[in-house]
């Protein structure tokens, strides 16, 4: 038989105490994110977009050159989906609810390939992945910023891209440079700095059509229409 003592003494327990019910409701709280992924939902995305006009090369210009594209590496800090921006030096910060579409080498792949095709300046171009063609040129690149920059007034986006374009016949480089592309941000916010990225990637691509073309020049084309 229980004594009506130890009857008494139960208000003494643990879990009558106001600190152990905080921290079983602590507990039971991070089972639920756990179970649920923590995962966190963007409210947008953006993709890339390759330029409103045709960067067209002269027909005097154009060659019977076959290039390969590589898909772009990306520096540390913006290989990821997530859309980076600074307020100060040295710092790299991160939306919280607005996203890249998917990481930035797999976006900017696919626009590089519709602007050398697009700008009439080569007999083809294809992504490395599915290449199945004997082909002159081979393209490197690397994704170096891609930021919003508010540190500055007015704000910046800034997009830097490595390039480096080898001879396939031979494995040499031929030419390497960087390109810096930077736009003004109209407003301080994700949608206007994405479209200032863009513009800033529209001119780094103008520069890249030049650059394969004035580098190339001096190459043999392997390939026949």
């Amino acid at each position: 038989m229980i004594s009506l003592s130890k009857i008494k003494s139960l208000k003494y327990l643990p879990y009558q105490s106001t600190a152990f019910r905080l921290l079983f409701i602590g507990i039971f709280i991070g089972i639920l994110s756990g179970c649920s992924g923590g995962s966190r939902a963007p409210s947008h995305t953006y993709l890339f977009s390759t330029p409103q006009q045709p960067l067209k090369v002269e027909a005097s210009r154009a060659t019977n050159l076959s290039l390969v594209v590589t898909t772009p590496r990306t520096a540390t800090g913006y290989n990821t989906q997530r859309m980076a921006y600074t307020r100060q030096p040295y710092e790299l910060s991160y939306f919280s609810y607005n996203d890249w579409v998917d990481t930035p080498g797999y976006m900017l792949e696919p626009v590089i390939i519709s602007t050398l095709e697009d700008s009439d300046g080569f007999l083809n171009v294809t992504s490395n992945t599915y290449n199945q063609t004997p082909a002159d040129l081979r393209l490197d690149s690397d994704i170096l910023a891609l930021l919003q920059d508010y540190s500055v007034k007015p704000s910046q986006a800034r997009f830097s891209l490595h390039v480096q374009l080898v001879d396939i016949r031979t494995g040499k480089k031929i030419a390497s440079d960087i390109f810096n592309g930077q736009e003004p941000i109209a407003k301080e916010d994700a949608y206007n700095g994405v479209m200032a990225l863009n513009k800033a990637l529209e001119y780094v691509l103008g520069k890249l059509v030049d650059f394969i073309i004035e580098n190339g020049a001096e190459i043999q084309p392997v390939s026949k229409k």
